[in-house]
Formats: structure tokens, sequence, C-alpha cells
């Protein structure tokens, strides 16, 4: 499948430099850029997990962005028309100010008409909460009001939720819980219209199931679930906390038996190569060309990301990317092309910071990212995500009477122009690309959720050999 990367394009955009490194003949490059919102929190509390959903189209084609803003509330904004069209994004709607902010919203369609957003926080810091959510359209489908209804509590010792849509019109939603000292496990629960939230083992239980558990690292772990169309095979895969000592990925799958899923044994070392934290977590996606699952994980120590391709019967193959002209690779995703099974891989470079001076707060090794995700939500195309992401700068500076930088700003070229990095290519087909990302806005009091649309094609084709 992968030939190795041979051509290298760059392309000047109005708001960022997109730099391409392609293994085939991707040509030109345009992107528009627009705000979605302007009152959005950091990016890795305001947007929702790698396997997740921030952006969706719905079933008629209007699209819908989800994520919290400043004040710890789930917004919700809506287009009708061209999203790419400046001032086309409506004013967000909200939920009421929870007690305990809102973090990493995942949202998912199970009607035309209706929504349910899983999300931390809420009553508390610690819970899990599934936010009920109404759309209301007029007589031509177009968006015209959303509202939410009371949030229920799934979980008080939750993080990290990850949710999908179902073959059945269903909800499957995994999340990592923490008892420090003793153990890290994977939870997960179904829902359905019929039986509401429940076992996915057992329908007749509300009892969520553990999908992992490890009782000699309790560090974090960062999973997410995808749902295979072809065997409805549900398959969970993770990576590591930052603190882990631990570079392990760690893996379960469940096969379907009609009424639910029943799980299979963990692996608690499905890959041993595996970088750690948030900003390297795991991505999921289906390959329709080949029928398998794609893992995408980042290399520990190296400018690596691991493609594995896992088939029906669980077996799996890697196909993982040379080395990148990249200094600390981060927040990594793939996109399959469904037509053709072309991959695309997003990546930012974050270099680490310099030591730390007087006056000085060294940034995590691992910095906040500001980031986001455009996934298809069509039922139909399960699994066909197109994403970017954006890094937060991880050097140190002086905070002292200083507004937030602009974090697109870090790692410009001589031009000024900001980076942004894709790998693997787009082949002989055009295609459309967009991502959204989150970045603090210039009066220091807001940041902006902005949304990029490019078009990738074979005319006009030049490339440079690298």
């Amino acid at each position: 499948m992968r030939h190795g990367v041979k051509r290298f394009v760059q392309l000047t955009v109005p708001a960022f430099l997109v730099v391409l490194l392609v293994a085939s003949s991707l040509t030109h490059a345009s992107a528009t850029i627009v705000t979605v919102a302007t009152d959005s929190a950091v990016g890795k509390n305001s947007l929702a997990m790698p396997g997740s959903q921030d952006i969706l189209k719905d079933a008629f084609g209007k699209y819908l962005a989800v994520y919290v803003d400043a004040g710890g509330s789930v917004s919700v904004v809506y287009v009708n028309s061209d999203p790419t069209q400046a001032g086309a994004w409506s004013p967000p709607s909200k939920s009421p100010t929870p007690v305990a902010a809102y973090r990493r919203p995942a949202a998912v369609f199970t009607s035309p008409l209706t929504m349910r957003i899983i999300a931390e926080g809420g009553p508390a810091a610690a819970d899990l909460v599934d936010i009920p959510v109404s759309l209301s359209r007029d007589l031509t489908g177009n968006i015209a009001s959303i509202s939410f209804g009371s949030p229920t509590v799934l979980s008080t010792s939750a993080q990290y939720p990850s949710a999908i849509p179902t073959h059945d019109g269903g909800i499957i939603i995994t999340w990592n819980s923490v008892v420090v000292g003793v153990s890290s496990t994977v939870f997960s629960l179904r829902w359905t219209l019929l039986t509401g939230w429940t076992s996915v083992s057992n329908p007749f239980s509300g009892a969520p199931d553990t999908v992992i558990q490890d009782k000699t690292n309790a560090n974090n772990i960062q999973a997410n679930v995808i749902e295979r169309p072809d065997n409805l095979a549900l398959l969970v895969v993770g990576n590591r906390g930052e603190r882990s000592n631990d570079t392990t990925l760690v893996f379960n799958a469940a096969s379907s038996n009609g009424i639910g899923w029943a799980w299979g044994t963990q692996n608690l070392a499905y890959e041993t190569d595996a970088s750690r934290g948030l900003s390297d977590a795991t991505d999921l996606a289906w390959d329709p060309v080949r029928s398998v699952v794609v893992v995408t994980y980042d290399i520990s120590r190296t400018s690596r990301y691991g493609i594995i391709q896992i088939d029906a019967a669980g077996s799996k193959v890697h196909v993982d990317t040379p080395d990148l002209k990249l200094t600390n690779n981060e927040w990594g995703g793939l996109e399959v092309d469904p037509s053709t099974g072309d991959y695309v891989l997003f990546t930012m470079d974050t270099p680490p910071g310099p030591a730390v001076g007087p006056g000085i707060r060294q940034r995590d090794v691992h910095a906040p990212i500001e980031r986001g995700v455009v996934r298809d939500a069509d039922p139909d195309r399960r699994g066909n995500r197109q994403h970017g992401d954006l890094a937060a700068p991880s050097r140190a500076r002086d905070r002292r009477r200083q507004c937030p930088r602009d974090y697109l700003l870090e790692r410009q070229d001589d031009a000024g122009h900001h980076q942004f990095r894709a790998v693997e290519p787009l082949k002989d087909v055009e295609r459309q690309v967009g991502w959204v990302w989150v970045r603090p806005d210039p009066n220091c009091f807001v940041s902006k959720m902005d949304f990029a649309r490019g078009w990738f094609g074979s005319q006009g084709s030049a490339s440079i050999p690298i």
C-alpha cells in the first residue's frame, strides 16, 4: 500500500503554511478559513478525543460544531449553507452553566432531530454525563434552533470519553477511570432508543462493561473505539498516560452476537513502542477498500507513526511511516479516502521548550494543544474521518503581564505563515479536506474556533523529489 515518501509539495494559504509530504501526484491546494465561534475554551478541553466527533454532518448535509466555551458550557453552532462562507455559522446555543466545567464533548446524531453529547464534568469534575440535544428544522431541513435537555450522570469517576454511532442507530461509549495507585480501567456502555443506557454485553444490565483493566500500571489510558461495518465487531485501542513508564498500547475487541457484543481477552501490550499522553493518543479509522481497521499511533522516541491494519480475523499488519522531518510530532490522526483507500496522516511539530529560567514557567513536554477535527458523520460512512490539528507553543516564556500568545504563530517559516503538515497522499483524485482548530483571540479574553476546507487534486501537478 505504501511506497515511501517521494515528493514534497509546499503551498502557502491565507492563514498558515500547508506542507504536504506525498507519495503520489498530489497537486495543488487552496483553503478558505472562517471563524466558527469566538468563545471557545482551550483546545485540549473544548474538543473531543481523536476517535470522536467535533464537527458533524447531518442527513441533510448541514454542519454542526460542538465545543466547550470559555465558561465551561457545551456549545453548538451550525450552518445551513456553505460552511466556509464568512458569517454563515450561527450564534452558539449553550447548555446551562455547569457546576464543574464540561470537557472533551463527544457528539453523536441519533436521528435528524436528536443528538447526544457525552462529556466530562457537569455536577462534578470527574463525572461523565449524557446531554440530550434537540434540533428543530424548517420544511427544507435547515436547522432553526438547538435546545439542551437535562444531563444524566453515567459515571462519577471518568475521563477521556470516546463515543461512536453504531449500525443500529445506537451509541457505544468508552472512558477511563483510575483508582490512584491501584488500577486503571476502560469501561463501556451502550445506548439505544429502546433500552437507554445498558451494558454493551448484556442489554438487560445497566452496569458498564470492563473492557480493559491494568492493576500493575494505574496511569491514565486514552482509549478510542470503532465499530467495523462488515462484521460489526468493536475494537478499542489506547495508549498510556504521559506519566506512565510503559510505552505500550492496550487492546480489546468484542464480537457481535445479535443482541449485543461479547468482549474478548484484553491485551495490555498490543504494541510496545507507543508514545504516551493525550497529545499522542491513538486514532482509529475504517478502510473500506481493504476492509481493515487502521490504527495510528506515535512511535516513541522517533518522528515516525505506527500504522496498523487489522483485518476481520484480528490479524495485524504494519505499514508504518518513515522518519518525518519533525522535531516532536504530536496529535497525529489518519483519514482514509473511501474510494481509493489512500491514507492521509495529519500531524504537528511541537518542539520542546528551553530550560526554565527566572520568571519563566516551563511548559509540559506534551504542551497543551489548540486542536480540532472534522469528521464525516454520515451513518453510511462510519469511520471516514477528515481532520487536522494545530498545536500550542511548547517553548517556555515569561507570562507576567502578557496576554496569551497566538498559538498558531509558533513554528513560523521566514515569511510568517503558520505551519501545518500532512503526511501520506491523496492519490490522483480530487478530494476535499476540512479541519477546525482553536486559538486565543488577540483581546486576551476569548478563543476563536476556526474552520478551514482545502481542495486537493491532480490538475497542474508539480512535485519536488526529496
